[in-house]
């Protein structure tokens, strides 16, 4: 017995499309970017709304600098996700964790100190990752994955 399963062709290209549609990337734009996100914070340029507007894009810059990482696996390329990521756990632990600590006395701060510790402890263990075997290319990409997620469970 056999069934034959039509599959809607908008359905299938769209799935397909996802997985195969590869942006481009200018590394000095990304970069560009995530520095003017940072001094723009630093100077106090902007406030509420704005402010959090552009955490999120200085998160998705990051995202940025993950997918470019995760097509090129080079020691530049993991370098300047590194430094992206730690200049934004900087500038949340001098500006907004500070803030955060006089909002609230409950274990979210606590539990906020060991996401930031661990970011801390994962980005520290990238650059041993980066060997030229596919497995620690893997690694690598695993760990940028659950970066990713701690970076998003902070601004939560």
């Amino acid at each position: 017995m056999c069934l034959n399963i039509k599959i809607p062709n908008e359905l299938f290209l769209g799935k397909i499309e996802r997985f195969v549609e590869a942006k481009p990337f200018k590394t000095s734009e990304i970069k560009e970017q995530a520095d003017k996100f940072e001094e723009a914070l630093k100077t106090k340029e902007i406030d509420g709304t704005e402010r959090t507007e552009t955490l999120e894009q200085w998160i998705q810059s990051i995202e940025d600098m993950k997918d470019k990482l995760e097509q090129d696996i080079t020691k530049d390329n993991l370098d300047m996700y590194k430094d992206s990521v730690k200049k934004f756990l900087d500038y949340y632990v001098n500006n907004d964790l500070y803030l955060k600590e006089h909002t609230t006395r409950d274990g979210v701060y606590t539990k906020r100190i060991q996401v930031l510790k661990a970011v801390d402890d994962k980005i520290d263990k990238l650059t041993d990752k980066l060997v030229d075997s596919q497995m620690g290319r893997l690694e690598i990409l695993r760990q940028t994955g659950n970066i990713q997620g701690l970076l998003f469970e902070l601004t939560v």
